[in-house]
């Protein structure tokens, strides 16, 4: 049923666009730039619902590509427990869309040095992707990144030669 309503929403999202592309046309149809005014107010009006949305890829493509870095300290990373520090995410202000950094740090168990750290970066969706989609997330687009390295936090943990530990355990053991 969404899909229909979607459709259906589209479809007279278009015919929106042509029909006042058409009425442009009609009136400066003697005008040598005419026409080409009328496809070009017909473009603006197709796209401008999802303008934040593109505009919110290009910006999120480029602060994944200046975070994509990790932190790595192979030497001190072997052998050790890491944990995963508290952290708080960086709302990023300057973006079309929602977006945010969630810093990652893995720190020693035993010393509480940053054994790796990264950046998750997340992004919501535009005004579209908000009305049409659950959640709000964007539609042509992915929503998250992260370094390429990290497929999976655990197996990279171990790649590295660490084992994780649960936060929690470390309390209790550190309680004792």
């Amino acid at each position: 049923m969404a899909g229909i309503i979607l459709f259906a929403a589209l479809g007279a999202w278009f015919m929106l666009a042509l029909g006042v592309a058409v009425l442009v046309a009609k009136k400066t149809i003697k005008e040598r730039w005419g026409i080409p005014l009328s496809v070009f107010i017909f473009l603006i009006i197709l796209v401008a619902p999802i303008v934040d949305d593109i505009v919110g890829s290009w910006q999120f493509n480029a602060l994944c590509n200046e975070h994509s870095d990790i932190y790595i300290d192979y030497e001190a990373a072997k052998g050790k427990e890491v944990y995963l520090a508290d952290n708080s995410f960086i709302k990023v202000n300057s973006s079309w869309v929602g977006m945010s950094l969630d810093p990652w740090r893995y720190l020693d168990a035993e010393t509480d040095e940053v054994i790796f750290s990264f950046y998750l970066i997340t992004r919501g969706g535009g005004y579209f992707s908000r009305f049409f989609t659950s959640g709000g997330f964007p539609v042509f687009s992915r929503s998250s990144c992260r370094p390429d390295e990290i497929v999976s936090v655990f197996e990279f943990i171990e790649s590295i030669g660490a084992a994780q530990i649960q936060r929690e355990e470390l309390i209790q053991r550190n309680d004792k």
